[in-house]
């Protein structure tokens, strides 16, 4: 896949390394190293047996696999799929395209074989890696591999190579398959001791790897990653990434998380799609030990989780897996080995001011917040920057501003602009806007054609326009004078009054109400409420909030109303119109907040 490379990865935070020369150098200081461990539980909740690998042992498989692509006919710019959930194989795959110059597309095992269909048909993928068996912990048994699965999409795509982790799939999904199919285990097995017959072979083949290396070198300005974006129109879009804007990234992670070359981090399964190039590429650009975790709702998953803090400097995960721990596991945490962790940190989203307040009070947890979207850019919270909790969760360094600045790695640079006319409004005291972004680490293009408006993201200045909405906050304490605070994505910002506003502002001035547990703000029409039987007037949209209380008293509006308005937390155009006591929040089933649950509980 030949994509122009971005003009910043000229930009030294890139380099001119791909992931896997940084790997080997790695592996070059102290090859006996452990690289990547799988979680202890592994035969828990899929098959084969948990394992150590060195950084020599890691390396080897990884060129294994990749002369296995090219003996294929997997070659650099061949899309490979991999829906693995978090054990070493995933890694390696990683790895092996790293070296190969293929492209690799992580996605969540849950994916099912329509979404498959779509995405691997749009990457014309050649390949895909998958395991025959994965326990999730609610729910049935994925069998990917299977002649119920995937196998009939995989075979109806022509799909040059199917390898199958964890054993051979059933016989019907063999059969199906044909010559396609490839055990995982089989094409990276090591050589036995006294079998010329089999070293002649695997010779000729790492041999035939390295001539094909020689005529086809894989460069940072090459893709390594394509992950998947629903956009504004439902249908997946692929976000490329090259090798070096994925080191650009890291680096800047890293930076902002004051991680050092030889810590160890823990990587979750419930990321969004496409999120396991997130955790394995700063691995990859630091070295240190890969510690997975397979954070499943089960005892077993927790069970194996508690023990490998102790061993982590990095804890990354995703806001939800706070949610759980906050809710679910706070006690156990406490009595929890965690010295020689040095940082907590989030992916993919800002985390909660509800979760990151009660992580600081019970059990003293700092976050470093962490805001990006798809296409690359990345806006870090530190304590150091910003000690109050909840306000990390939305309030981000003006970076590029006058006057504010953070020497990070990736040279990010941001500029707010009119939602309606697209102008530039940095300049304008309390503006609110969409958020603009460039660094060494930004997208260049979409893959193949997009038909819908997220085009238009992509700026002509090399800027992305991410469609999520901010506002310039004046602050005499901060860099440059000014925060830039996160309103919400672009779908989630309401006008209610005339005023812009997200949910999650007015969740926040409820945390600490010493009668609430957890809260969701919505808003509704006053036309709405007298359909179900509410009040009457004239049609305005206004607030309710949704909340759990933590004793049995309920929380009255007038109460809750009373709360608001002390100390100007909330503006008058925002206080709670009324308040709806719950049992329990709705959830989705990755834990996420149901705001389309939500708002059927205020109604």
């Amino acid at each position: 896949m030949a994509l122009t490379p971005h003009a910043l990865l000229q930009d030294a935070a890139a380099g001119t390394q791909t992931l896997f020369q940084i790997f080997v150098d790695h592996g070059r200081a102290d090859p006996d190293a452990i690289a990547v461990e799988d979680p202890p539980d592994r035969e828990a909740f899929a098959d084969g047996p948990a394992l150590k690998l060195s950084y020599a042992e890691a390396r080897r498989r990884a060129e294994a696999l990749g002369a296995s692509f090219i003996a294929r006919g997997i070659t650099k710019g061949s899309v490979v799929v991999v829906q693995l959930p978090n054990i070493h194989e995933l890694a390696i795959a990683c790895l092996a395209c790293a070296l190969t110059g293929c492209v690799v597309s992580t996605v969540k095992m849950q994916y099912k074989a329509a979404s498959l269909r779509s995405l691997m048909t749009k990457a014309n993928a050649q390949a895909y890696i998958g395991a025959t068996r994965y326990e999730p912990g609610v729910g049935p048994t994925i069998s990917n591999l299977s002649a119920a699965g995937m196998v009939p999409v995989l075979k109806e795509l022509g799909v040059r190579s199917v390898y199958a982790v964890g054993g051979a799939p059933d016989a019907e999904a063999v059969a199906a398959l044909g010559d396609a199919h490839v055990s995982f285990e089989d094409a990276v097995a090591a050589t036995e001791e006294g079998d010329a017959a089999a070293a002649a072979a695997a010779g000729a083949t790492a041999a035939a790897l390295q001539a094909y290396l020689g005529e086809h070198p894989v460069t940072a300005g090459d893709t390594y990653n394509i992950c998947w974006s629903s956009g504004t129109t439902g249908e997946s879009k692929g976000i490329v990434h090259t090798h070096g804007q994925c080191v650009a990234f890291s680096r800047t992670y890293l930076d902002a998380f004051g991680i050092a070359p030889g810590d160890a981090y823990k990587a979750t399964l419930h990321v969004a799609p496409g999120d396991s190039w997130l955790m394995i590429a700063p691995w990859i650009v630091y070295g240190g030990t890969l510690l997975y975790c397979d954070l499943r709702p089960s005892q077993e998953g927790w069970n194996a989780f508690f023990p490998l803090i102790a061993r982590t400097t990095w804890f990354l995960g995703i806001p939800t897996i706070f949610d759980v721990i906050l809710s679910y596991f706070k006690v156990p945490l406490q009595h929890a080995n965690t010295s020689k962790l040095k940082a907590w940190g989030t992916v993919s989203a800002p985390m909660p001011a509800h979760v990151a307040a009660g992580l600081k009070k019970e059990m003293d947890i700092d976050v470093v917040n962490a805001y990006m979207c798809n296409e690359g850019p990345q806006l870090f919270c530190t304590p150091a920057m910003m000690p109050d909790p909840t306000r990390r969760c939305t309030h981000f360094p003006a970076l590029g501003f006058p006057g504010a600045t953070w020497d990070n790695p990736a040279g990010v640079q941001l500029k707010l602009l009119d939602r309606e006319t697209g102008e530039d409004i940095s300049a304008v005291p309390g503006a609110i806007g969409f958020l603009a972004v460039q660094s060494a680490a930004t997208c260049a293009e979409y893959l193949g054609k997009v038909e819908d408006e997220t085009n238009d993201n992509l700026l002509a200045d090399g800027f992305v326009n991410t469609r999520d909405v901010f506002r310039l906050v004046p602050d005499a304490a901060a860099a440059g004078g000014v925060w830039l605070e996160m309103l919400g994505r672009e779908k989630e910002v309401l006008k209610v009054m005339g005023v812009d506003y997200a949910p999650a502002s007015i969740e926040a001035a409820f945390i600490d109400h010493e009668k609430i547990k957890d809260v969701a703000a919505t808003a509704v029409s006053t036309t709405a409420l007298s359909q179900q039987g509410g009040q009457h007037g004239a049609d305005l949209e206004v607030w309710l909030v949704v909340v759990t209380a933590k004793g049995s008293e309920d929380i009255a509006t007038a109460e809750a109303r009373e709360f608001a308005e002390k100390d100007g937390r909330l503006p008058w155009t925002v206080w709670p119109a009324g308040v709806v006591c719950v049992k329990e929040l709705p959830k989705t089933r990755a834990y996420k907040l149901d705001r389309a649950g939500v708002q059927k509980l205020a109604l």
